[in-house]
């Protein structure tokens, strides 16, 4: 998968657990002028049927329409429908290798799922250079965010403790699996973003060897064409500078519960030293 200049394309995979601020890092990387974000491929291919078929204009594209009408995916979303899922995505990866030659295609899909799909096991898939970045979100905030949105238990002691568990053990398989299979990868936290942004953007500059911008981007000129993603893709607001969910600091739970919690928080500590 060349693009018009005759070099590999090179894609930028997000991987992590759901809600651990996968589009405000996209957001970052988008600002740039070397890079494109196609939000999250694997849901968007996944729901192709949904996204089109979407008259309340709950999943606009970032770039602010419908999926039929952006000027990336319309083109391609009915045509897409009804072939498997790794072909659909050489036809994503051949068209932005045509309309964005030469920049860095950030896809956002998270998941070990899509990951292994569409690049670890697609025996079509040629000339990509794909590095991935490992986004981790403290345990406390993650854990709270997801008993809060999971619809059960927000008040719950059991439901906190599970999902810091489940955090706990999503990430040590998702680590295992990036060191299993080889692929090029950096750890980086959630919360260094936030709050030592321009340091964590220079350790993800070097990684994927792109020019280090000493500055804060300014997300609002993000070049994103993300339909799937977090509702923050279209939040203005959010997009306007760099917000930090507190929350759990003001919760009982994370010091009342950390006895039972000792080898999350110790994974926890580690790999925000890193």
């Amino acid at each position: 998968m060349e693009n018009l200049q005759g070099t590999p394309l090179r894609v930028v995979y997000i991987a992590g657990l759901p809600r651990s601020g996968s589009t405000f890092l996209q957001l970052l990387l988008d600002s740039r002028d070397d890079a494109v974000g196609l939000g999250e491929v694997g849901q968007t291919l996944q729901n192709l049927e949904s996204l089109i078929n979407d008259t309340h204009g709950s999943r606009l594209c970032s770039c602010g329409l419908g999926i039929l009408d952006c000027s990336f995916w319309g083109p391609l979303a009915k045509r897409l429908q009804n072939i498997p899922i790794q072909q659909a995505h050489l036809q994503v990866l051949s068209r932005f290798s045509t309309e964005f030659p030469g920049k860095l295609l950030i896809d956002s899909s998270k998941s070990r799922k899509y990951l292994e799909a569409l690049y670890i096991k697609n025996k079509h898939l040629h000339d990509v250079e794909m590095k991935i970045l490992f986004l981790v979100r403290d345990s406390r905030g993650w854990a709270l965010s997801y008993t809060k949105h999971s619809g059960r238990g927000a008040d719950n002691s059991f439901y906190y403790v599970k999902n810091s568990y489940r955090w706990l053990n999503a990430n040590l398989r998702l680590m295992h699996y990036l060191s299993k299979v080889g692929k090029d990868f950096k750890c980086v936290s959630y919360e260094g973003l936030v709050f030592d942004t321009i340091r964590q953007l220079k350790r993800v500059a070097d990684f994927l060897q792109i020019p280090y911008l000493p500055e804060i981007p300014d997300m609002a000129n993000a070049t994103a064409h993300d339909v799937y993603g977090s509702r923050m893709k279209n939040d203005k607001g959010k997009r306007a500078g760099i917000v930090y969910d507190d929350s759990w600091i003001r919760d009982w739970r994370p010091s009342a519960l950390a006895p039972l919690l000792l080898p999350v928080y110790w994974f926890n500590y580690v790999f925000h030293r890193l």
